[in-house]
């Protein structure tokens, strides 16, 4: 997959992103709104190891979001397809946020989604995380409710 706004590339995560994706998913400040702490090395090399059998066109992988003529992995965009739903998730490097490079990489990824994914897209949301909620609505997602998971409470949110 790749695909090609002006303002992001999302593309499949490469062998060469393995420091940007390390950098990205060993912050604390990432990790501090999900349901995973921040990695160390040895679950980056499996981290790598599980993206590198990822199948082409498969709604259960993770993408990579970098800058039109600059490889580096600022982001990352995963999608996990259930019985019902097709959760969206994103996670952006802190020093790429506030750019509207996320809102950018939503957009075109979900333009991007036959009508019949757009129709279960999902997002699942700390609802102390304020940035992401902006994010969401203004990405064209609305709020359909709540839910707890692992003792937590989340905001569901699905494409409109």
């Amino acid at each position: 997959m790749h695909f090609q706004e002006p303002r992001v590339v999302i593309r499949d995560i490469l062998p060469a992103d393995r420091m940007g994706y390390y950098e990205l998913y060993s912050n604390p400040e990432v990790a501090r709104y999900d349901d995973f702490a921040p990695i160390g090395l040895e679950e980056l090399d499996a981290d790598m190891l599980r993206i590198s059998h990822y199948e082409s066109g498969s709604l259960n992988r993770e993408y990579a979001v970098s800058l039109p003529g600059d490889d580096y992995l600022m982001g990352v965009l995963t999608v996990d397809r259930r019985r019902k739903y097709c959760y969206l998730g994103y996670h952006f490097n802190p020093r790429f946020h506030g750019r509207g490079y996320a809102l950018a990489a939503v957009r075109q990824f979900v333009s991007q989604q036959q009508a019949s994914v757009r129709a279960v897209l999902r997002l699942v949301i700390d609802p102390g995380n304020a940035a992401s909620i902006r994010l969401a609505e203004k990405a064209g997602f609305t709020k359909v409710g709540s839910r707890l998971k692992k003792g937590k409470r989340e905001i569901v949110y699905a494409f409109k």
